[in-house]
Formats: structure tokens, C-alpha cells, sequence
């Protein structure tokens, strides 16, 4: 059954996905609810078999997908995976549901780990690890979409193409020239 239904003002979008969780989409019109649930309605069609238990928690889900990673990764990112979920993941996660793992609750995570003093680059490692396993998950049918994706230039975890451009900058015809100069005059290789 699926449905669209006026509530306090707003359209919402009610109908089960794939893996038969119930779903309900808000919209502020009617036309946004009615693409919402053609594209749900398309999901449903496709039947999704998932590899593992719908119910699966993140602690066993991550078992399980680094069991499968050891097969492709190298090994020093393997290590900082299982450390990432060891000292920072489990603990906060460990017992949540996979499907009812919530964008707000992994947002309020990442800002607790910056407010209490660990650098960017080891949020980014935390991020970039939930992330990772949210992609697998969904590769295994579990979850519909990744709750996580797209917070890391939230919290400017992931330099813009304007920063990484201001990093990288090429020599200037002067210093270039400089540079050349220089060289010639060393008499190096």
C-alpha cells in the first residue's frame, strides 16, 4: 500500500521499500510527493534479497563487511578501519540497527568528536570509515541509501576544489624563469 496524504500543511509520502520497511517522505507539494513515491514504487519493484539481516547492528555489520574488506584493501587501511571502529564507531553505534541509523545522530557524532579536541584528519578517518561500511551495506541490500553521505564538506571534512586549487598553484612566468635560471647556474643533472 502506498499513499499521499495532506498532514498539518505538508504532503506525505507513505509506502513500503524494497526490503518491506515502511517509509514516509515529507514534502511541501504535491508534485514532490508524487515523484517521491513513483520513485519509491520503482525501488519496490526490484526485489532486494538482502545478504545479511535486515535487523543487523552496526557492531556485527562491521564484523562482517571487515572480514570481507580484508580480501581488497591494503592492510595499513584495514588497521585504521578496525581502529576507527574499535576507539570511535562501536561505541557510539555498536548497538543501532543499520536501517535505523539516522543523519542527525551521525552529524551530532562528528561534532562531538571535533568539540572534544581530535583533529579534522581523524574525524575525516571516521567519517570516510562510516561511510565506506554505509556504502557496503547498501551494496548488500540492507540499507536504501547512506545516511552519511555528503557530511564530510558539512563539517569541511573534505577540502573544496577551491581550497585544493589555492594548495596546488603552478609557477608564475617569473618564477619560472627563476627557477630555470637557477638550475642552469647549480649545473645540477
Amino acid at each position: 500500500m502506498a499513499c499521499i496524504r495532506k498532514r498539518r500543511g505538508k504532503w506525505v509520502v507513505d509506502y513500503r521499500d524494497a526490503a518491506g520497511v515502511r517509509r514516509w517522505v515529507t514534502c511541501a507539494t504535491r508534485r514532490q510527493a508524487e515523484g517521491v513515491l513513483e520513485r519509491g514504487l520503482g525501488e519496490a519493484r526490484q526485489p532486494v534479497q538482502p545478504a545479511v539481516d535486515s535487523n543487523i547492528t552496526l557492531a556485527a555489520y562491521s564484523e562482517h563487511w571487515l572480514a570481507l574488506a580484508r580480501a581488497h584493501l591494503k592492510p595499513s587501511t584495514l588497521e585504521t578501519y578496525s581502529e576507527a571502529l574499535r576507539l570511535h564507531l562501536r561505541p557510539k553505534f555498536g548497538t543501532t540497527k543499520l536501517r535505523l541509523l539516522q543523519r542527525g545522530a551521525i552529524k551530532a557524532c562528528l561534532a562531538a568528536k571535533l568539540a572534544a579536541g581530535l583533529s579534522r584528519g581523524t574525524v575525516r578517518i571516521i567519517y570516510a570509515t562510516l561511510r565506506a561500511l554505509l556504502n557496503a551495506a547498501i551494496d548488500d541490500g540492507v540499507i536504501a541509501a547512506n545516511p552519511a553521505a555528503r557530511l564530510g564538506r558539512y563539517f569541511r571534512l573534505v577540502p573544496t576544489i577551491a581550497t585544493r586549487q589555492e594548495e596546488i598553484k603552478a609557477m608564475t612566468r617569473d618564477q619560472l624563469s627563476a627557477f630555470l635560471a637557477a638550475a642552469v647556474r647549480e649545473g645540477g643533472r
